[in-house]
């Protein structure tokens, strides 16, 4: 949790109709020099960057410093923080009908199989009121993004009838909170984050990931026409 960095615009120029990386530039909308952004993410018409910010030095003696969510204008500009709170909000992910979803510990859980607060889908009104919760989950869950049907994909934790190292999968949520689905991995030899359709096709990109490690790993392909149970939809991609 070192401070640093920020949330940035690279705009990279044409030349003869091409790009021209060599005379890019590199535009700050966030300076978090006084902490650590993370998770952008620009609205449908980009105008806005939504993103979470922890600031480094304690705002109240005791307590560590939460992650909140923030938003700025694609140009520039004060960023605003959207959620408040002795709740960490992060991961956020704007939805077609013109709120926002993202993770936070509002759930006010702990895990079923250690001490950290629970984390799961929340979704809210784009000026950070109307909270409500999209999970019902007491474990952990990440990086929601909207599939091309207008549902949430994420991931979420899953223990019940299985191991530690099957229960990290891929589900999917109409953005009021109706039709909870499992996308695929319940009981797959697998863990998987970060998943984005592939345009035109069938097949998931995701990162493999492990139980309880970090978020890192070999990216995989997943073919859903096979069903969300078999081990053989899944195409490693990267080593």
């Amino acid at each position: 949790f070192r401070p640093g960095g920020g949330v940035f615009v690279l705009e990279i120029p044409r030349k003869e109709e091409r790009l021209d990386p060599a005379g890019a530039r590199l535009v700050t909308l966030f300076d978090a020099n006084d902490g650590i952004a993370r998770d952008p993410m620009a609205d449908y018409d980009a105008q806005k960057v939504y993103f979470a910010y922890r600031p480094d030095k304690k705002r109240t003696e005791g307590r560590e410093p939460y992650w909140r969510l923030m938003a700025v204008s694609a140009g520039g500009g004060q960023a605003r923080q959207l959620t408040d709170g002795p709740f960490h909000d992060y991961y956020p992910c704007p939805l077609p009908d013109g709120g926002l979803s993202f993770i936070s510990t509002r759930c006010r859980a702990r895990f079923l199989c250690w001490r950290p607060q629970a984390f799961v889908l929340f979704r809210m009104d784009m000026d950070g009121g109307n909270i409500k919760p999209l999970s019902f989950a007491n474990l952990s869950e990440w990086a929601p993004v909207v599939m091309m049907d207008g549902r949430i994909l994420w991931t979420r934790s899953e223990y019940i009838d299985k191991g530690s190292d099957f229960g990290h999968t891929l589900w999917a949520i109409r953005p009021d909170g109706i039709h909870p689905e499992l996308i695929y991995g319940n009981n797959t030899p697998n863990c998987y984050m970060n998943a984005r359709e592939v345009p035109g096709t069938t097949e998931l990109l995701c990162t493999i990931i492990s139980h309880g490690g970090d978020h890192n790993g070999p990216i995989g392909l997943i073919d859903r026409n096979k069903g969300p149970f078999d081990p053989s939809a899944i195409t490693t991609i990267t080593p």
